[in-house]
């Protein structure tokens, strides 16, 4: 059968009183997109329409300064299997406490042999 192209998927966390103004601002980039919000929490999960060869580049020419720019954190919960994302594409630059975890995390596994390869970041 024909199997129905991934959509770009995006999950992102705002203010709630941010949420109307990021959903027009997101309804310019992309008219084509569905969102689903829920009043009072500020989560939105957000089904977009770009042709998969764009959607690296629209995350991060577009997509995540939006975002940003209203104060809130988006991660990339689905896209298409030929659009090939790195770590900071799907989860964004690490914030403010990436620091604090990777100094807890050296402090008490210096060796690394806890989990190797599955912490925030791998440099």
């Amino acid at each position: 059968g024909l199997q129905t192209p991934t959509p770009l998927t995006v999950q992102i966390g705002v203010l709630p009183g941010k949420t109307v103004c990021l959903i027009e601002r997101l309804r310019k980039l992309d008219p084509d997109c569905s969102i689903e919000a829920h009043a009072g929490d500020g989560i939105l999960k957000v089904r977009l329409s770009f042709e998969p060869r764009l959607v690296a580049e629209a995350i991060a020419d577009r997509l995540r300064p939006t975002v940003t720019a209203a104060g809130g954190r988006m991660i990339v919960l689905a896209h298409p299997p030929e659009t090939d994302l790195d770590c900071p594409a799907v989860w964004g630059p690490p914030g403010d406490g990436a620091t604090v975890m990777r100094a807890i995390k050296d402090r008490f596994d210096p060796k690394g042999i806890l989990n190797p390869g599955r912490f925030v970041y791998e440099s």
